[in-house]
């Protein structure tokens, strides 16, 4: 429906091509970035004329997140992260928004998670929620991605750029 919106035309022309090795794409749309997420009741969607885009959202919620931080976070991050981490251990927004950005620099890439995690290395400022858009350089280019504002209880980020 977003598609059909963006487009103008009717929903039931639109033909969306899903691989597992791949982005997915509208058929007869080869420059329209297209990316989705879903977390718990959540649901994200994002279009880009001529460009790539990946986008995430997740629900703030309490997790093992320390746990994950070695699978995911580089040193850096994981510093970051375990000093906002209160003595109840309670999951702090900068984890959210260290695993939204990865996540969605790794759709915009084609790759999603399986790209590796470890391989994106988000900036403290974007983390920390001091800035809410940073470039990130990429073997495919620069990206940019951006914490979209929403409710306290999700955190959503997107990545984009023109199509090259």
């Amino acid at each position: 429906m977003l598609v059909a919106k963006v487009e103008g035309c009717p929903a039931s022309a639109v033909e969306l091509c899903s691989h597992d090795d791949a982005a997915p794409s509208i058929a007869g749309l080869p420059t329209l970035g297209i990316s989705w997420s879903r977390s718990g009741p959540l649901a994200f969607a994002a279009v880009l004329r001529d460009g790539r885009i990946g986008c995430d959202i997740e629900q703030v919620r309490p997790l093992s997140h320390l746990a994950m931080l070695s699978m995911i976070a580089s040193p850096a991050e994981a510093a970051l992260i375990r000093g906002l981490t209160s003595d109840e251990g309670e999951t702090p927004l900068a984890f959210f928004r260290l695993w939204t950005a990865k996540e969605a620099v790794l759709k915009w890439q084609g790759d999603g998670l399986r790209g590796g995690a470890k391989s994106v290395d988000i900036p403290a400022g974007l983390l920390s929620g001091n800035v809410r858009q940073v470039e990130v350089e990429r073997d495919a280019g620069a990206v940019l991605v951006r914490q979209i504002d929403t409710a306290q209880d999700r955190v959503a980020m997107i990545a984009f750029s023109a199509r090259r």
